[in-house]
């Protein structure tokens, strides 16, 4: 999978890499020709802070872009960066985007409901598993596995906040909780196999 290798790259790196690494990586991939990130005012921040569009060439106005990302207008820089990358994680799903491929858009508001009405006892669709698998992928490249696990045991003894932890990283405060978590290792371990 296209994904371990962006995992394996992403060790030999510094602490912080800018949004235009990853987007660069995506471009490597061989079904990915280009992707145009745009910010909108149409979408909620509070309930869906970003999302992927897999089109053919020629969808709209000669745009020969074959992905476009969309991120709601107006979030902190660290969120949308944050929100780029994981939306970027889509791609290494493959050309069709694998199992989780929303292709209609009474899918994507069908995936929408479920998603924001998910309840313990509905089983999550494969689009749902598809964006937790494509938050924990993000997760794990924001910076080098070595690194995460210095910093998890500096706040662990104390010497670091996780308020310092998303400032050197520049991601938000609950997702570098979520990079230091319990949860972190049980969720990228089945991944990066």
């Amino acid at each position: 999978m296209p994904y371990q290798k962006l995992y394996h790259k992403r060790q030999g790196e510094g602490d912080y890499l800018p949004r235009q690494w990853y987007l660069d990586d995506a471009l490597e991939l061989s079904w990915v020709k280009k992707v145009i990130i745009k910010a909108s005012n149409k979408l909620p921040k509070d309930r869906a802070r970003g999302f992927v569009i897999s089109h053919g060439p020629n969808f709209m106005h000669d745009m020969n872009a074959n992905y476009t990302i969309i991120v709601a207008e107006g979030m902190s820089r660290e969120m949308e960066r944050f929100v780029v990358i994981k939306e970027l994680m889509h791609m290494y799903f493959g050309p069709d985007g694998g199992h989780a491929a929303t292709g209609s858009a009474v899918a994507l508001d069908n995936h929408f409901r479920k998603f924001f009405g998910n309840s313990a006892t509905i089983t999550a669709s494969a689009h749902v598993q598809a964006e937790h698998e494509a938050l924990w992928m993000a997760l794990a490249v924001i910076c080098p596995e070595h690194r995460r696990l210095e910093l998890k045991e500096a706040v662990t003894n104390r010497d670091k906040g996780f308020e310092d932890v998303a400032a050197l990283l520049h991601i938000p405060l609950h997702t570098a909780k979520a990079l230091l978590s319990k949860q972190f290792e049980s969720e990228i371990s089945h991944i990066i196999k």
